[in-house]
């Protein structure tokens, strides 16, 4: 009897034992994809941004850290993406303003070739303002390197109105001559 007894218990430890390790290897399989689901979401998302494709967000709900790690994740993707579009606007803008001045040197130049505008010292002031004005844009395009490095240094510079607006006329009193348009700075 005592025999069949701890056979009996030998077999029901067993049983147990075998139903317990089930369950538990059950609920590590299911605890471990609830952690490894959201940081596999997170490792793909991470190629997608790198592969400079259309990234839709993470879910971030819940209070735990893998849920702050995705809203930290998204955070940062929509900053990256506001940065390059404020980037690209750069590189728009600097286009648009770099062809101004050098639209503006080649048409006088070309002028003063063909005969348009006279080679005279005036003519060449304005070309000349218009290269130090090129000059000028150059140098915006270098500090706003200097600026994403994070080397930027502040300068404050006074402006004269006046010189500015006397260059202006300079620039412009050939065309305004060609349509008989006064240009009178007054003081």
């Amino acid at each position: 009897v005592s025999e069949r007894y701890l056979a009996a218990v030998t077999r029901s430890l067993a049983f147990s034992t075998g139903i317990a390790a089930f369950l538990a290897l059950l609920l590590g399989i299911l605890l471990a994809s609830r952690i490894t689901k959201p940081l596999a979401n997170l490792a793909r998302a991470t190629r997608t941004v790198m592969s400079g494709k259309s990234f839709v967000p993470l879910s971030g709900n819940g209070d735990d850290e893998i849920a702050a790690l995705s809203r930290s994740f998204n955070e940062m993707t929509a900053e990256v993406r506001r940065l390059d579009a404020a980037k690209k606007q750069v590189i728009a803008d600097s286009a648009h303003e770099l062809r101004t001045p050098v639209t503006l040197i080649r048409g006088m130049v070309e002028g003063m070739i063909d005969g348009v505008y006279p080679v005279d010292g005036a003519t060449l002031k304005s070309v000349h303002e218009e290269t130090l004005r090129l000059s000028r844009l150059i140098d915006t395009l270098r500090e706003l390197e200097v600026i994403e490095s994070g080397e930027l240094r502040l300068e404050k510079v006074t402006v004269s109105l006046h010189e500015m607006t006397e260059n202006a006329m300079t620039l412009f009193a050939p065309s305004a001559d060609r349509k008989s348009i006064s240009l009178v700075l007054e003081e």
